[in-house]
Order: structure tokens, then C-alpha cells, then sequence
């Protein structure tokens, strides 16, 4: 990862990080996003987080993923926004731009996603009370997938696409991933086998 963080009141602006590729290395792949976070009992609960004005540029994966898979998790205090994505350009080559699986309470914002993927969010699991407000795509990419857990207070509005020629922009819900899995069926806590859009 680029920047990998934990815990409440990071402000993580104006960076640029770039040239981060899934191959290689000698001992297995690297965790190949900008930015990620993963809560755990072992961790403490990730919220009042701004990620802003970044450029994440020719990434393999995502330029945000952040988990909860272990229910021993501290969890940040209710109706606390947890991050804010917010003012980003993001260039990578995952699947999904932002990856959001049982981590609630996101706020992602203005941001620019481009890339081979075909959605620019992704929220699985109990990823509830997200907004995805006000970002542009580029390509075939479309603004969001949701499935049904993630589906509570979600809220969406002014996304728009430069998609090219036979893009497909409409966003879908509760759609399996590549590997026919629906959402909460991956592995470990924070390198399951869809994080990486494999």
C-alpha cells in the first residue's frame, strides 16, 4: 500500500503515489492500493478520517479499501463519519476504484476515477450510510454497485461520466462479483481474493 492507516483524525492530504505494481516480487504480491485500512480487535476503530486532494496514479489495484471482517472489531461511535473521500484523482487498475466492504458511514466526494474497472465504488458487506455525491468517471466505469446489505442509507447524486464509445455508466445492486461470489463470501480480514479485482 501506499499509505496504510488506523485509528481517528488523520488528515491525509495532498500526496502523490504512483508506479505501484502487483509483480515482481520475490516473496508474493504486495498489497497494490494507494490507501488502506482494515479494523480489527487488534486495531483501533478507524473514523474522522479525511483522505483528500491525493493523486493516485497507475496503481494495480484500488486507491481505497477499507474493511471490517473480524466482528471483534472496535467500531467508531454511532452516526461518526468514518472517512471522507473527498477532491481525489484516481488512475488505477482494479476492478473498483474504492473498495468499502462492512465499513460504514463513508462520505465519497468529488472525486475523478479512471481506469479499466467498470465501477468507481464498491460497497459490500454492511457498508451502510455511504453517500457517493458529485464524481466523474472516465471510461466504462460506472459510478457505484451496492448490494443489498449496504443498501440502508445509501445516498447518491451529481455523478457523471466522460464514459468513451459502448461504456456502460448505469450503476448496478447485488450483482456477484467476478468470481460469481456475492459480497461476505472472500477470505481474510483484509486481502480477500476480490479486494485486488482478481
Amino acid at each position: 500500500d501506499g499509505i496504510r492507516f488506523f485509528g481517528n483524525g488523520h488528515r491525509l492530504t495532498g500526496n502523490t503515489i504512483k508506479d505501484i505494481k502487483a509483480s515482481g516480487y520475490p516473496d508474493g504480491g504486495p498489497h497494490t492500493d494507494c490507501f488502506q485500512t482494515y479494523d480489527s480487535a487488534d486495531t483501533p476503530a478507524t473514523y474522522d478520517v479525511v483522505i483528500a486532494n491525493n493523486v493516485c496514479r497507475n496503481v494495480d489495484v484500488q486507491c481505497l479499501i477499507a474493511t471490517i471482517d473480524d466482528p471483534r472489531a472496535r467500531r467508531a461511535p454511532a452516526g461518526r463519519m468514518t472517512i471522507l473521500f473527498e477532491g481525489n484523482i484516481c488512475e488505477v487498475n482494479g476492478a473498483q476504484a474504492v473498495n468499502l466492504r462492512n465499513f460504514p458511514d463513508v462520505v465519497v466526494r468529488r472525486n475523478s476515477f479512471s481506469g479499466p474497472g467498470d465501477r468507481a465504488v464498491q460497497l459490500s458487506g454492511e457498508s451502510t450510510g455511504v453517500a457517493v455525491i458529485g464524481n466523474t468517471m472516465t471510461g466504462r466505469m460506472r459510478p457505484f454497485e451496492v448490494d443489498r446489505q449496504s443498501q440502508q442509507g445509501f445516498q447518491e447524486s451529481g455523478n457523471s461520466s466522460r464514459g468513451t464509445e459502448g461504456s456502460a455508466t448505469e450503476p448496478q445492486t447485488d450483482r456477484p462479483d467476478e468470481q460469481g461470489q456475492r459480497p461476505g463470501q472472500s477470505g481474510d480480514h483484509h486481502h480477500g481474493p476480490d479486494d485486488h479485482g482478481h
